[in-house]
């Protein structure tokens, strides 16, 4: 049998190294998700390190707890680039949230009682689903409550995201007798919306138009949904 020679390792003195200063590793979303986790969760034992990790702490977002295991800390700095983050997307999300708020302030002026951005585990289906706005009208009769999903759609980008999500509209119709896609005047043709769906635009701040109705179809609420809206009161409008 051949004698394998070990593979050589060349170690790099200071004086052979490139001039720098070295670039910064760039921070990507895998980094950001990685070091959110951290945070949520006070550090995360591990039997190794990964790429994720070595560019976190090559940029002091995050560093060696002590405890035993393998821990990591988020410093101050990575503290303070998730604070960052979340004020950017606060503002990146306000257009959205601000036109979901007004569309929910006309529909309890209409007598129904919305939720906002509540989720919902639907049994025997695949995904969580989120609605925009939720409502259903105010009333003790089962067959008028006629529970709705909203679905706010500010760009075109985003509306094109959702419709390759087949199973997020599956989970809505088992929420709902009806959805509406809720967009800016203008920005959606009619032509484009799914089968069975509606559409609604703002014409002008909290002033909301039917483009296109919803078809309306017969829906059963789980006992789950139910218990999720007990759990999580809606808003009424104020007598």
């Amino acid at each position: 049998m051949d004698r394998i020679e070990p593979y050589p390792i060349t170690v790099m003195e200071e004086d052979d190294l490139p001039p720098g200063p070295f670039p910064q590793p760039i921070i990507a979303h895998a980094h950001m998700r990685r070091l959110r986790h951290y945070w949520e969760n006070f550090g995360r034992a591990s039997s190794q390190h990964d790429a994720i990790d070595l560019v976190l702490q090559a940029r002091r977002l995050i560093e060696p707890s002590g405890r035993s295991g393998i821990y990591y800390q988020v410093t101050q700095a990575g503290v303070d680039l998730l604070a960052a983050e979340r004020i950017r997307n606060a503002a990146r999300r306000a257009p959205h949230d601000t036109l979901a708020s007004r569309l929910a302030q006309v529909l309890r002026a209409e007598g129904r009682i919305t939720w906002e951005n509540i989720e919902f585990v639907i049994p025997g289906h695949p995904r969580a689903v989120r609605p925009d706005v939720y409502s259903i009208a105010c009333t003790k009769s089962e067959e008028r409550m006629c529970p709705t999903v909203h679905e706010v759609k500010i760009s075109r980008s985003d509306f094109l995201a959702d419709l390759a999500v087949a199973d997020k509209r599956g989970g809505y119709q088992k929420l709902a007798n009806r959805m509406f896609y809720v967009t800016p005047a203008k920005l959606l043709d009619p032509g484009e919306i799914p089968e069975g769906c509606g559409l609604m635009e703002e014409v002008s701040p909290g002033r909301f138009v039917t483009i296109k109705r919803a078809k309306s179809h017969k829906v059963t609420l789980p006992a789950a949904v139910f218990m999720n809206l007990i759990l999580k009161p809606g808003q009424v409008q104020a007598v």
